[in-house]
């Protein structure tokens, strides 16, 4: 007899496949893009420190690989808290650039305003450094990373209106010292990344340096696919607001944080929450697609009880970025206590008829349709289990008998024997 396979998200919340970044190391995964719309976000799901980053770069030749292989420049969005502490410096891994850009602009459309930067801090050797910058204050920057002759561009207010592209910085012959920028009040646009670019596996150790536990959508931490673990002890402690269409009852949530996760297939994204920690108030989650001030909603749910699982699941599509509020369901005006818990993400993708991960028509699979559209169009017309559960043996069964041509009879004369006779009526109908 055949039965529907269901997954129980709570098995997979008991087997973690991915830590949460909480420091002191701060890992690039994904990759850090170069500018602040692709920047990667050195947050934490509650509470942490980060004393070093590490990541790496490439100049892969985009006509091997693609242009998806060029990665010349990292860029992170960090939390300075301690501007007189403030320092970040580089191994001698490769001849290393860092930069550091104020944050200005929205959460749709950031923008990186120069303030410093330092190709090396001694002479002839590899290793950059950033420390005692004048006037420095607490705030939101980015920190980017690359390697000599790599120089940032930008747009500069120009005559009639217009703008022009300029250079951001410049460096001495022999890379020593702080550089500031060029051009007062430009915004980081692009980077010059010619051939023969220093590249490498690198690690910075900074200091001064406090991520934020995400407390606000324009603050939202990075998670990935797998099982992360949660704290909601630095969350907001003001009422967020569900979209509507949540389920009945729930009137907001408390104790919030937020998370960015990129969507890595086609298909439809599962996310689920669970406390690990005892509580009197239900977890709840909330979904959106797009950035904190053009969001769209497109899930939310409430436990059922204070120790059961929030879930919610939609389609998307790979590259969509989605932001998620996590925290614990009101059901007074008195403040709930803290929460600690895990979060699961799957992302799965959506077959058809035809695809070439389906798996072939004539063997059995736990997933739904073949390879073969028309074959497999044919069989799910007869038997829709077959695109709709799994493609079992019933399915490679009926494969067999609808997808496969009957095999010509060679006995054309129908004399009992193949011989020459067979052939001549064959030659003779040659054509026609």
């Amino acid at each position: 007899m055949r039965t529907t396979l269901l997954a129980v998200l709570s098995v997979a919340l008991v087997t973690p496949s991915l830590a949460a970044d909480v420091g002191p190391t701060w890992q690039e995964d994904p990759d850090a893009g170069s500018v602040p719309t692709t920047s990667q976000g050195v947050r934490v799901m509650g509470v942490g420190t980060v004393n070093r980053v590490n990541g790496s770069t490439s100049a892969t030749s985009p006509f091997t690989e693609g242009l998806a292989g060029m990665d010349p420049v990292d860029l992170y969005e960090i939390d300075i808290t301690s501007p007189a502490t403030f320092t970040v410096v580089t191994g001698p891994e490769f001849d290393s650039r860092i930069f550091l850009f104020r944050k200005e602009g929205s959460s749709c459309s950031p923008l990186a305003i120069p303030v410093a930067a330092n190709h090396r801090r001694t002479p002839g050797l590899n290793g950059s450094e950033l420390k005692a910058i004048p006037g420095l204050a607490a705030g939101t920057y980015y920190l980017a990373i690359s390697g000599a002759p790599a120089t940032p561009r930008g747009w500069v207010a120009a005559g009639s209106g217009g703008f022009s592209l300029v250079d951001l910085f410049a460096f001495p012959a022999d890379g020593l010292g702080t550089q500031f920028p060029l051009v007062a009040g430009a915004s980081l646009a692009e980077w010059t990344t010619p051939l023969g670019i220093a590249t490498g596996s690198y690690s910075m150790t900074v200091n001064g340096i406090t991520p934020k536990a995400a407390a606000i959508c324009s603050d939202a931490g990075r998670v990935l696919d797998g099982v992360s673990s949660f704290d909601l002890t630095g969350g907001s402690t003001s009422p967020e607001t569900l979209p509507s269409g949540c389920e009945p009852g729930i009137a907001g949530i408390t104790r919030t944080i937020w998370v960015r996760y990129t969507a890595t297939c086609d298909g439809q994204l599962t996310i689920g929450a669970q406390p690990t920690s005892p509580t009197q108030n239900p977890l709840a989650i909330a979904a959106w697609l797009g950035c904190c001030d053009q969001r769209i909603p497109v899930g939310c749910d409430a436990a059922a009880t204070p120790a059961g699982q929030a879930m919610t699941a939609f389609p998307v599509r790979a590259g969509d970025s989605v932001l998620l509020a996590i925290g614990v369901k009101m059901t007074s005006s008195t403040l709930p206590a803290a929460v600690m818990g895990e979060l699961f993400i799957e992302c799965s993708a959506t077959l058809a008829c035809g695809d070439e991960r389906a798996g072939s028509c004539f063997s059995p699979h736990d997933t739904p349709f073949c390879n073969a559209g028309d074959c497999c169009a044919a069989v799910c017309a007869i038997d829709p289990y077959c695109c709709a559960v799994m493609w079992d043996n019933t399915c490679v069964s009926g494969a067999m008998s609808v997808c496969i041509e009957t095999t010509p009879n060679p006995d054309i004369n129908g004399d009992g024997a193949v011989d020459g006779k067979d052939l001549a009526l064959l030659l003779s109908s040659w054509g026609t």
